[in-house]
């Protein structure tokens, strides 16, 4: 039998990178629920940020049982993303992995 996690969580890695170069407290968040609105979104501009699609992100949350689609945490993610589409400036950053540096929302450099 296919070990579903596993497979998904490679998945993910192979898109974003390794998860031992994400920043401690995402890792911990992309295996931990509950999430308060400031969890959600951290994880959402690190999703955004390194570029992995929200649907895969929607599926691994499903697979480890922690919102499903159409719940009000499905829809504050969708809202999220939405935003981040639409180009509205939030002063948002994070870790991106495979350049190893911190950017904003739309890809610049956030400079320390």
């Amino acid at each position: 039998m296919p070990n579903y996690e596993y497979e998904l969580w490679r998945d993910i890695q192979d898109i974003i990178g390794p998860a031992t170069y994400w920043p401690r407290q995402i890792r911990q968040l992309f295996w931990s629920f509950p999430w308060n609105h400031w969890e959600r979104v951290r994880l959402a501009a690190f999703v955004w940020i390194n570029a992995l699609n929200p649907e895969v992100f929607y599926d691994w949350a499903e697979l480890k049982h922690f919102f499903s689609r159409g719940s009000a945490v499905h829809r504050h993610f969708e809202q999220l993303f939405s935003y981040f589409h639409q180009g509205v400036r939030y002063r948002l950053w994070s870790w991106h992995v495979i350049s190893r540096r911190f950017e904003w929302l739309d890809g610049t450099i956030r400079h320390r």
